[in-house]
């Protein structure tokens, strides 16, 4: 089988270039897209952490391993995908529109958005092989979530495989929880003073033992250790990347953290 594993244009440089070098400048990196990645090197670097006791509503989230899988395209060719299921159960006391956001952020620059040039294709082979008979695909997801285990509620996600030299991958989950963060960035090229909403997301790191594609070819692909689940606060990535950027980076450098609002 012929793999096509060219860099897709949902993916985002973050770490192609080192931006001016300020106090704030390691708390922007958390402050904005990059938590647990440091530039350049993939050291980690602290995120900003959630209140200890519930601010806001929060959904039960159960994800499943990180997996890759090969998949077989109705052209002849092959493509290359991660993917996780979870299941999401309401136990907030009322009913909660759902409209989930998941990235996912390799050591290697890469800030893709789930869907996000995912063949529909794809997905629905996926499905067909997870054989599972409530689990719905990305869109199907967005909606009401009732109140109550019984009305738990199953959902596939998946994303293109792009640099496939990857050693660590984040994955972050949005939507689960209506906890925020206003912190106050200063721009020090304009000189201004900015606003910049920190949510509340479930982070899931991953490391890629060897090679990344070996065993991926299986039925259900192959599963990627799991080092840690933790809850931080972080603002979506894909939100504030512009596309064309000529060198992808995030937008954003040469802002310092002054403090948190509320």
């Amino acid at each position: 089988m012929t793999s096509t594993h060219r860099r897709t244009p949902g993916s985002r440089s973050i770490f192609a270039r080192t931006t001016r070098a300020t106090v704030g400048a390691a708390m922007l990196a958390c402050a904005l897209p990059v938590c647990g990645f440091g530039a350049a090197s993939g050291a980690a670097l602290p995120a900003p952490e959630p209140s200890p006791v519930p601010r806001s509503w929060q959904l039960d989230v159960r994800p499943s391993d990180l997996n890759v899988v090969i998949l077989d395209h109705a052209d002849g060719t092959t493509g290359a995908y991660y993917y996780l299921t979870y299941t999401v159960t309401n136990t907030t006391g009322k009913d909660q529109f759902f409209a989930p956001m998941f990235e996912l952020v390799t050591d290697q620059g890469e800030v893709m958005l789930s869907g996000r040039n995912v063949p529909p294709e794809a997905t629905r082979e996926m499905l067909r092989r997870l054989r599972r008979e409530f689990l719905e695909d990305q869109i199907s997801m967005i909606g009401q979530v009732l109140q109550g285990p019984e009305n738990a509620r199953e959902g596939l996600v998946m994303w293109p495989v792009g640099n496939t030299q990857v050693k660590d991958i984040n994955v972050y989950l949005f939507g689960f929880s209506g906890e925020t963060r206003t912190i106050q960035l200063r721009n020090f090229d304009a000189g201004t003073v900015e606003d910049v909403v920190l949510r509340k997301s479930l982070m899931l790191r991953h490391s890629v033992p060897g090679d990344l594609l070996p065993g991926a070819g299986t039925e259900g692909g192959k599963a990627l250790p799991r080092t840690e689940t933790r809850w931080i606060l972080r603002k979506p990535e894909t939100i504030i990347a512009t596309p064309g950027s000529a060198d992808g980076d995030a937008q954003g450098g040469g802002l310092g953290i002054l403090g948190v609002l509320r």
